[in-house]
């Protein structure tokens, strides 16, 4: 009953995967993250470390005989889902964070990136930007940064959609810990305030 169940999960998941696939972007998630790392990195990850991620059966299996007859469900969806991520080229990354104060003289919102911004991800996964310093600020007019005023002073917390190509998968130390790097070139940013206001979209 349990392998059943969880081959009905993993159908299930494959086929959300495909479609997020086909569509114009993938959006980044812990999981969906792993499988595009592990399509373009020169070691791949063992399928082993892969499942646990995808499955929480697998995770707390009391034995090794039922992860052996788990396996046996879960390295063909691994494969799939390794051939749909090195077919994928264009991501979809939604961070949360703050608005700096109006800059009068760039007529531009400080948004918090930099070059050396990175976006950690659960098992030691990260997006880093190889032109994260056009994320830096949001060109705004000052008549549209003033119309949200009223709300930026109850709060600055803003929503970050991030377009993106993937250009390559790196192993690297950020900020004292071993990671597995994505990298993407950014195409396109679109902030918003939490309450859904938008702030403005910048193409790169």
């Amino acid at each position: 009953m349990k392998s059943s169940r969880l081959y009905s999960v993993l159908s299930i998941a494959m086929l959300l995967f495909a479609n997020l696939v086909f569509g114009q972007e993938v959006r980044v998630d812990d999981e969906t993250l792993a499988f595009l790392y592990e399509a373009r990195a020169e070691i791949r990850t063992p399928d082993q470390n892969l499942a646990k991620i995808m499955s929480t059966d697998y995770r707390n299996a009391s034995d090794e005989f039922t992860r052996y007859d788990l396996m046996q469900q879960i390295a063909p969806v691994i494969e799939r889902r390794i051939a749909e991520a090195a077919d994928t080229t264009s991501v979809k990354i939604l961070v949360g964070g703050r608005l700096e104060d109006y800059n009068f003289e760039q007529n531009a919102f400080p948004t918090g990136f930099s070059e050396n911004t990175f976006i950690p991800y659960d098992n030691r996964y990260a997006i880093t930007f190889i032109n994260g310093a056009d994320l830096q600020t949001l060109s705004v007019p000052v008549e549209s940064a003033r119309t949200i005023a009223g709300e930026l002073q109850r709060s600055r917390r803003a929503q970050f959609e991030i377009y993106g190509e993937i250009v390559g998968a790196r192993e690297d130390t950020l900020n004292y810990t071993d990671r597995k790097v994505l990298e993407i070139r950014v195409t396109r940013l679109e902030v918003s305030l939490n309450s859904g206001t938008e702030v403005g979209v910048k193409e790169i």
